[in-house]
């Protein structure tokens, strides 16, 4: 278990490298473009829009290998304290509204008013932050929604967080390990479009914006995963090819207390 648990961190490491690898690939055709003196004022600003994308890609990309990287290291931390799992929620979606409405994608939210629970929230957050922000890069048509709610599972109070996403959903093969095929099949799909940058001098790739969609997806839910162990919660997932994912993250909503020293 071990040597297959250091196999597939270091596989993890590798595609990092990779998507690193294909994002400075368009920086550099982009940057190319750029210093070409025949290419005409669209393709100069094509590629201008382009490389700063790109930039911000990997700037999101580098801030996550740190995060992935701080986890691996068992340098994060939970800190516990009582939080509106609602608010917290409620807040961050009206926040990236923006950028949903800017793809033609809807951003619903749906769960009680106020929601009580024990909890690290910056870790709560970057949870959300991950799911949320794939589900919207992977989705061209309708949209996301996050709902929260709570239940009680024989004894045992729990929380939930829900994203739904109408994108083309993952080909889960492995029914007994579908976090790791999804994690699988998103590295392969970004890797099949990496180096589609440019199509020509001064035309931008129609699949380049997909490409860096899906690009460090695979790092996000290894993020995912990494904070959901360290938060005790439970990770499940419901996919089907063109049928659209749903992530869902059961938190217990107490958590037992430090036995003193």
């Amino acid at each position: 278990e071990l040597q297959s648990l250091e196999r597939q961190r270091a596989e993890n490491w590798r595609e990092a490298a990779h998507d690193l690898r294909g994002t400075v690939g368009v920086i550099s055709n982009a940057s190319l473009i750029l210093a070409r003196e025949t290419v005409g004022d669209p393709g100069r600003q094509g590629a201008a829009n382009m490389l700063q994308r790109s930039v911000t890609s990997l700037r999101s990309l580098l801030t996550d290998l740190i995060d992935l990287a701080r986890l691996e290291a068992g340098e994060e931390r939970r800190r516990l304290a009582e939080f509106d799992v609602a608010a917290l929620l409620r807040g961050y979606c009206e926040e990236l509204r923006p950028l949903a409405v800017a793809r033609n994608l809807f951003l619903k939210t749906e769960g009680p008013q106020l929601l009580l629970a024990e909890g690290d929230a910056v870790k709560v957050q970057r949870i959300a932050q991950n799911l949320i922000l794939n589900a919207l890069s992977v989705t061209t048509e309708g949209g996301v929604c996050v709902q929260w709610g709570e239940r009680t599972a024989g004894d045992v109070e729990q929380w939930l967080l829900t994203i739904k996403d109408t994108g083309p959903g993952f080909d889960r093969r492995a029914p007994a390990a579908p976090l790791q095929a999804v994690l699988r099949e998103a590295t392969q799909e970004a890797h099949a479009t990496e180096g589609a940058g440019v199509e020509r001098a001064g035309t931008l790739s129609s699949q380049s914006d997909s490409s860096r969609a899906q690009r460090g997806e695979g790092i996000g839910l290894s993020i995912v995963k990494r904070l959901c162990e360290l938060l005790d919660a439970a990770l499940e997932l419901e996919t089907a090819p063109g049928a659209g994912s749903t992530f869902r993250v059961v938190f217990p909503r107490h958590y037992p207390k430090p036995r003193p020293d």
